[in-house]
């Protein structure tokens, strides 16, 4: 059988308050999620519980970030996906 395409999709960018995470396709378990800053600071860490559903949708809390350009990185053994996210007010 085919392997499902992993999707991943943050929205809105920018973001102000907060942004939505939408993870498609996923195998059950905890990804890693985090936020990092320019200067490689982890701003945001989070495990993400990915369970049976086919779309699994997570609210990521940025008001207490301060505004700039982070890299999303959403992680899990060998997997790792990366994209960045700006966090405007």
């Amino acid at each position: 059988s085919a392997t499902p395409e992993y999707e991943i999709s943050a929205f809105p960018n920018p973001a102000t308050e907060q942004f939505q995470l939408e993870m498609k396709n996923f195998e059950e378990g905890i990804y890693q999620a985090r936020l990092v800053d320019v200067t490689g600071r982890i701003v945001f860490s989070e495990g993400l519980n990915v369970d049976n559903v086919n779309t699994k949708t997570f609210t990521i809390e940025t008001s207490n970030i301060s505004i700039g350009l982070y890299i999303l990185t959403i992680q899990r053994g060998s997997f790792t996906f990366r994209d960045r996210i700006f966090i405007g007010k």
